[in-house]
């Protein structure tokens, strides 16, 4: 039986799913009534590895069936090559694998393969929606990644330490990338100051942001002369 589209959870477009497995003819019948109502737009593997269509389809959420264990999925988290942040993962799993301790190792949620196509919806609900919640914490752009609830900065996947109003500065840059700021307005939004003057606080700070980031990085903030600074996503652009 077809379900219908549940407008509050697409937003008016389907999630894409990225089927990982050759081995799940189980949930062909689920996945096809909700690729019919419109809830999801389903994508499988197709002879690419995982990797590489993860990277051309940014799949909201992976569904990982036999084959695709704990280990592949860390793995693929900690590559650099994965320009995005890794999407929630679905185990498919059988009947006798729900005994198994480590049921949840490196994946986010479990499913039946048996399961009907409205659970399925309600896990894909679930997963997608504290995915959006988690990525409003986060900022990317170029190899720059920003946790704002864990106040984490990783340059190429690699840690870098700011101090708290480098990282603001950052922060508020990365916000708005694209945008060129005055001194003035840097000064005003990133540190508060209600009056004008003392912009060489700006130019310090730039400095400093930009030394810290590396060469990999540094030239993601944009300098126009007599204007002030930006963020690019990436140098040249």
């Amino acid at each position: 039986m077809e379900l219908e589209a549940h407008e509050e959870f697409i937003g008016g477009s389907p999630q894409t799913v990225l089927l990982a497995t050759e081995d799940c003819e189980a949930l062909d019948a689920p996945l096809t009534a909700l690729s019919l109502s419109g809830v999801v737009e389903l994508v499988e593997l197709d002879g690419s590895s995982l990797e590489a269509r993860i990277e051309e389809v940014t799949p909201s959420l992976i569904i990982a069936g036999p084959g695709i264990s704990s280990s592949v999925i860390g793995s693929l988290s900690r590559k650099k090559s994965i320009s995005q942040i890794l999407p929630p993962v679905l185990r498919c799993v059988t009947s006798d694998e729900t005994e198994e301790e480590d049921l949840y190792l490196g994946f986010d949620d479990f499913i039946l393969a048996t399961c009907s196509a409205a659970e399925l919806e309600k896990r894909i609900r679930r997963l997608t929606h504290a995915s959006r919640e988690r990525e409003a914490s986060i900022l990317s752009a170029g190899p720059v990644t920003m946790d704002l609830d864990k106040y984490r900065v990783t340059v190429g996947g690699k840690s870098t330490k700011l101090a708290w109003m480098e990282f603001q500065l950052l922060r508020y840059l990365m916000q708005n990338i694209g945008r060129v700021f005055t001194r003035e307005h840097l000064l005003m939004s990133v540190w508060g100051h209600k009056h004008y003057g003392h912009t060489r606080t700006v130019d310090v700070h730039i400095r400093r942001l930009r030394h810290k980031l590396g060469a990999q990085a540094s030239n993601c903030i944009r300098t126009v002369n007599n204007v002030g600074y930006g963020f690019i996503e990436a140098p040249g652009s």
